[in-house]
Formats: C-alpha cells, sequence, structure tokens
C-alpha cells in the first residue's frame, strides 16, 4: 500500500443522496496532488429540488446546473479518473452513498464504493471539539480553503488524509469505510441473466402521479404478470425511493403478492411462507401492508402525456 488514493467530495441538491450537484476529485501519487477533476452535476429529475438549507450553504442552485452534464454523462470521466485507486472521503459514508445512489438514479450499477474515511480516522486518533473539515484543516495548519466547494473540499480531504497518514504512513493507517449496500445490486447480479432497464427512460414518466414509497422496504412474493420480471418491479421500488427485500425481514413495510405457482407452495398451505410471515406479522401489530400486484402497477408513475 502506498500514499495513492483519490480524494472525493460531493455536493447534493437536497437531503436525498440521489441529487448529486458538484464532484470534485483530487487524484494523489505517492503522497503528491497530481491530477484534479470537477463539475457541476445536474441531478435527475425525480432529485433536482433544490432544498434551502442545501442552497445556503454551497450556493449552487437548479439554474446553475440546467445546462450541466448528468452523472450518467460524467460517469466516464469519473470512472476513468479513480480508475482501480482507493476512495477517501471526509464524512465518506456520505459521499460514498451519493456516488452510488446517484448512480443508481440513472440506472448504472456499480459496485459499492470501499474507501477510506478521515473523519472516522481522526476521531480515532485524537479528541477535539469539532471533526468538521475546515476545523481540522486549522488544527492541523493545512491550507485554508472555500468550504463546500466540492473541488476544493476534496483537495482539503486529501491533505488531511496525508498529514492523518504521516510521512511514514500508508493508505491503509486510515479507518475504511464504505456506503451501505445497494440492495437492488446483490439482487440483480444474482439473477441468470443480468438485468437492464436501460430502456426506460424515467425522464418520461410523471413521478406526481405515483405513490412514493421512500423508505420502505418491499417484498414480492409469487410471480409478476403485468411486469418483464419480479426484477422489474424491484428497479420501481427503488424508482420510487424504497427498498427492496428478497426475504421476509421484521422490516417489510409492503409486501407484493404476485400469481402463486402451487407446485412451489407447502404441501397443505396455499399462500407462500413470505405471505404467511406478513399476516403473521399483520396481526401481531407490525406495520405492514399487503396489496396485490394490480394494487402495486397502480403505485407506478404514468408516462408524461396520459391521463
Amino acid at each position: 500500500m502506498t500514499r495513492t488514493f483519490v480524494a472525493i467530495d460531493f455536493e447534493t441538491a437536497n437531503a436525498s443522496r440521489a441529487s448529486a450537484c458538484a464532484i470534485g476529485l483530487v487524484k494523489v501519487i505517492d503522497g503528491e496532488i497530481t491530477k484534479t477533476f470537477s463539475s457541476l452535476v445536474k441531478p435527475h429529475g425525480r432529485h433536482s429540488d433544490f432544498g434551502n438549507i442545501q442552497v445556503s450553504k454551497h450556493g449552487i442552485t437548479s439554474d446553475q446546473v440546467a445546462n450541466a452534464p448528468t452523472m450518467r454523462d460524467l460517469w466516464p470521466d469519473v470512472r476513468d479518473f479513480i480508475g482501480d485507486l482507493n476512495l477517501v472521503a471526509h464524512n465518506a459514508a456520505f459521499d460514498f452513498a451519493v456516488l452510488q445512489r446517484t448512480l443508481r438514479s440513472w440506472n448504472i450499477i456499480e459496485d459499492v464504493p470501499k474507501g477510506y474515511c478521515t473523519y472516522l480516522t481522526a476521531k480515532q486518533k485524537i479528541i477535539l471539539i469539532s471533526y468538521r473539515l475546515p476545523d481540522l484543516a486549522k488544527e492541523f495548519n493545512l491550507s485554508p480553503f472555500n468550504h463546500h466547494d466540492a473541488l476544493a473540499d476534496a483537495r482539503a480531504c486529501a491533505e488531511l488524509a496525508l498529514h492523518l497518514m504521516g510521512t511514514s504512513g500508508e493508505i491503509d493507517t486510515l479507518t475504511q469505510s464504505r456506503a451501505s449496500n445497494d440492495r437492488f445490486i446483490s439482487k440483480a447480479r444474482t439473477l441468470q441473466v443480468p438485468v437492464d432497464y436501460s430502456d426506460i427512460n424515467l425522464d418520461l414518466f410523471d413521478f406526481s402521479t405515483a405513490t412514493l414509497l421512500e423508505g420502505k422496504h418491499v417484498l414480492f412474493t409469487g410471480t409478476p404478470l403485468g411486469l418483464r420480471e419480479k426484477s422489474e418491479g424491484w428497479f420501481w421500488v427503488e424508482a420510487l425511493g424504497g427498498i427492496v427485500e428478497k426475504n421476509w425481514t421484521s422490516k417489510v413495510n409492503i409486501l407484493v403478492t404476485c400469481t402463486q405457482d402451487p407446485r412451489q407452495l407447502k404441501e397443505g398451505h396455499d399462500k407462500s411462507s413470505k405471505h404467511e410471515k406478513a399476516e403473521a406479522a399483520l396481526e401481531k401489530g407490525q406495520n405492514v401492508e399487503i396489496i396485490d400486484e394490480e394494487m402495486f402497477l397502480r403505485f407506478l408513475p404514468n408516462l408524461k402525456g396520459e391521463d
């Protein structure tokens, strides 16, 4: 391992981790900053509202990103810039999740980012009142910078990472961090035939007519008839802000019951085990709703221009 990595920072349009509106990258080779990359980013339409809190911090507005490239446009250059180097970020769980979920909003499936966090490392190495990036930069006499500018923050993170490593340290002296698992990715990759829904242009859909599933854990049972495959149901759950579950857990909020092949049922049972567990949980007062596939299809957005 060496003092070689890419520092990354995002600014977001709103509280959604899928709303990246600016990206900054700083490449460090053998302890020296060698290259930078930055760009404004136009968020996907479903994540494009700009929150007052976020704008007050970074000053980026919807007008400024109106003609900016999307992450789908930028990803080939970003991927080439990062290459096979480790990522480093300050509060990496946030930045890695923004990268992952912003890509996901454009149907780009990538591995969960793995890298290192200067925030966690600093907390483990030294006791301070604040571990904010500008406060740490001041504490360690690093270069002053414009906080909440993505490139400036990435550069400050790179300098902080090098400081925390020390002159003889290596990248693995930093604390590792990674984004939470993308449930759609893990499931899509277990299918025998790769799933590709890139033909679904979400910009053509009116999400104001849809039922948003933000934070809801959704489980399917049976074989869908109105969807191409069960995986298309997973796609739409993610598009509506929900979380796909593959097996029954106490987190499930919605069970979607599709056509059930009786040959797949246990002897003497007329419902799947998932269905039975959901009914048992419902009787115990758990917050779970059981709906059929027809009702789930009503959750989906209409094509713009349709009644």
